[in-house]
C-alpha cells in the first residue's frame, strides 16, 4: 500500500471527509444545511443571514482535540511523505481540512460571545473577546504553532506581516461607490479563508467562496459580539476604506507551518 493511500484511508473513518476543492464545497452541505436542517438564522447588524447556526456536535474541548489528533495525522503523512507530489496532495487536503476546522468547527462556538476592546477568552461565551484576539486565538486552537497575546497585541498590518510568512499583502482600496468585495475576489484571488486588517483599527477574517464574500469578527458595532455577517452588509466593513490581507488557508508557507508545527514569529508593529 503507497504511503499516499495509507494516508487517505487514515482520514476516512468516523464522519471524516476528505474535501476535494475542485468537485465539493469546503464545507459540505453548507447550503443544504442552511435550507433544511436550520431554522434559526443568525441576526446580524442589518441583515438576517442564510447561514446556519451550525451544529454543535462537541464541546469545545473536543473540538480542539479533534483537530488537534486529525493535525498530527496530517502531520505524521507529511514526514513520511517521499515525493514532492506527495507532499503537494497532503498540503491541498490539509488547506481544505483546516478551512474546514475554523469555518464549520471552531467559529460556530463563538458566535454570540460579547466583545470588548481589551477581552482576550479563550473560550467561547466566557468573559469577551476583543478582535485581534478572537483571530489569534481559533489560529491557535486550528493548530497553528503562535503566541496569542503576540500576535494580538500588534497592529493589522504587522498582524498580517506575521502570519503572511514573507508573502507579498495584499492591499486593496475601495472607493465610496465600489464596497462590494466579492468582485474584486473574484478577479484576483483564490477561494477560502485570508486575515483582513481594517485601516490601523480592527481586524477579522474574510472567507471568500463561491462567488461571496463573508466577514466574521469580533465586532465592536451594534451586535457588540463575534459575527458572521456578509461583506457587503458589515457595518463595519463598509465604514473603512483601506484593506490588509493575507491568505490563511491558500499561504502555502502558513500551511507548512501548521504540517510541521514552526512557531509562527511575531512581527513587532509600530502603528
Amino acid at each position: 500500500m503507497s504511503l499516499l493511500f495509507a494516508f487517505l484511508l487514515s482520514m476516512l473513518p468516523l464522519g471524516t471527509i476528505i474535501y476535494d476543492w475542485h468537485t465539493e464545497p469546503l464545507d459540505i452541505g453548507f447550503k443544504a444545511k442552511a435550507i433544511t436542517l436550520y431554522q434559526t438564522c443568525f441576526v446580524q447588524d442589518s441583515t438576517v443571514l442564510p447561514i446556519p447556526t451550525l451544529d454543535k456536535k462537541a464541546t469545545y474541548r473536543k473540538t480542539k482535540e479533534g483537530i488537534r489528533s486529525q493535525q498530527k495525522t496530517f502531520q505524521t503523512a507529511y514526514k513520511n511523505a517521499r515525493t514532492e507530489e506527495e507532499k503537494a496532495v497532503i498540503r491541498t487536503r490539509a488547506q481544505h481540512y483546516i478551512t474546514k476546522a475554523l469555518v464549520n468547527d471552531l467559529f460556530p462556538h463563538w458566535y454570540g460571545t460579547t466583545w470588548s476592546f481589551d477581552g482576550y477568552s479563550a473560550v467561547p461565551n466566557e468573559g469577551s473577546i476583543g478582535c485581534s484576539y478572537f483571530v489569534s486565538t481559533t489560529l491557535l486552537h486550528a493548530g497553528f504553532n503562535l503566541n496569542r497575546y503576540r500576535l494580538a497585541q500588534q497592529g493589522p498590518v504587522a498582524e498580517a506581516q506575521s502570519l503572511s510568512l514573507g508573502e507579498e499583502l495584499i492591499l486593496i482600496q475601495l472607493t465610496e461607490g465600489n464596497k462590494d468585495f466579492a468582485n474584486i475576489m473574484k478577479a484576483k484571488y483564490k477561494e477560502g479563508l485570508y486575515f483582513i486588517g481594517l485601516g490601523h483599527s480592527h481586524v477579522g477574517y474574510l472567507y471568500y467562496r463561491e462567488g461571496e464574500c463573508y466577514f466574521i469578527q469580533s465586532s465592536y458595532g451594534k451586535s457588540g459580539q463575534v459575527e458572521i455577517d456578509y461583506a457587503r452588509d458589515s457595518d463595519i466593513l463598509t465604514g473603512f476604506s483601506e484593506f490588509v490581507l493575507t491568505p490563511i488557508t491558500t499561504n502555502v508557507a502558513l500551511i507548512n507551518a501548521w504540517l510541521e508545527s514552526t512557531e509562527i514569529s511575531i512581527i513587532k508593529g509600530t502603528e
